[in-house]
């Protein structure tokens, strides 16, 4: 299960994502789809541990994506 529950990324000055939560249970398939800028490839960014969240909490089957947890988080997805 991946847990997103009011995220917030930033660079700099300019959000890219505001307030997102969902959850998707294991199984589920989904699709990503915005215009380019949208922040697609910085929500996987984060799920994957490389990019900070400025708020927010990203769980991976119930473990929060921190640095000491994303190697095991990394080899399990």
């Amino acid at each position: 299960m991946v847990r997103i529950e009011d995220l917030n990324v930033s660079f700099g000055n300019e959000k890219v994502i505001s307030n997102l939560s969902f959850e998707l249970s294991k199984g589920e398939k989904v699709a990503v789809v915005g215009a380019s800028g949208s922040g697609k490839t910085t929500l996987l960014n984060v799920l994957m541990g490389f990019v900070k969240p400025s708020r927010g909490i990203v769980t991976v089957d119930g473990v929060r994506v921190s640095p000491s947890t994303i190697d095991s988080i990394r080899r399990g997805i």
